[in-house]
């Protein structure tokens, strides 16, 4: 029984790693290979991130793991242990892609920038979406966007959209109001992508019927 016990969670384990890393690498191609080169956020912590390796020379993995630090107290404290170790795994996976496609300089797999917001939008809310399944997270606002939800009946991808809007300021400041407008099509895209994958078919939908019988 013991024996049983203990392989139904070392797969349980090994399944939620191996869609961590997938929902990783996902984040991180839209990242690197789609939003980055055009100079597109992606939003939260790692929108953050990639706004200030736009200004320092300091790459958007390092700085995603230098920001999360703190948010793991609150995964910890708010949410459980595991969520938080998993996450700490998550984000150390997406920075290490992030880094390893970083790389490969002038890499863009696209010259088109709306394109790039689509499917760069498209990869990183299914990475997201992916992570969150697996009961983990990349962290940043993924972590109090659960904190949120367990109070209160607002979409993960959505509540994140909501509170990134400062972030489009600063970069719409620092390099036009264009890119500004194509971080929030990219953040939209994000945000629907991600919702879509953590709630699957698992939606409600209320139908009110007005007749005169």
């Amino acid at each position: 029984m013991k024996h049983n016990i203990l392989e139904s969670r070392f797969v349980l384990t090994l399944w939620r790693l191996i869609l961590l890393s997938i929902g990783s690498i996902m984040t991180a191609t839209g990242i690197s290979l789609f939003l980055g080169p055009h100079k597109l956020l992606s939003g939260g912590v790692t929108g953050t991130s990639m706004l200030l390796s736009y200004v320092t020379p300091i790459d958007t993995g390092i700085w995603i793991v230098a920001i999360n630090i703190p948010l793991f107290i609150i995964a910890w404290r708010k949410i459980d242990l595991h969520f938080c170790i998993y996450s700490m795994i998550g984000v150390a996976m997406l920075s290490g892609a992030v880094y390893f496609f970083d790389q490969m300089h002038d890499l863009q797999l696209v010259s088109d920038p709306l394109l790039a917001a689509l499917f760069g939008g498209m990869l990183c809310g299914g990475g997201g979406g992916i992570a969150i399944r697996a009961r983990c997270s990349h962290g940043g606002t993924d972590i109090i966007s659960v904190v949120i939800r367990q109070k209160f009946s607002i979409g993960i991808g959505m509540f994140a959209f909501y509170i990134n809007i400062i972030l489009v300021a600063l970069l719409s400041i620092r390099f036009g109001i264009e890119l500004g407008l194509l971080t929030i099509f990219a953040q939209f895209v994000v945000a629907k992508t991600l919702d879509r994958v953590v709630t699957g078919f698992n939606t409600a939908k209320s139908v009110t019927i007005i007749s005169d019988h």
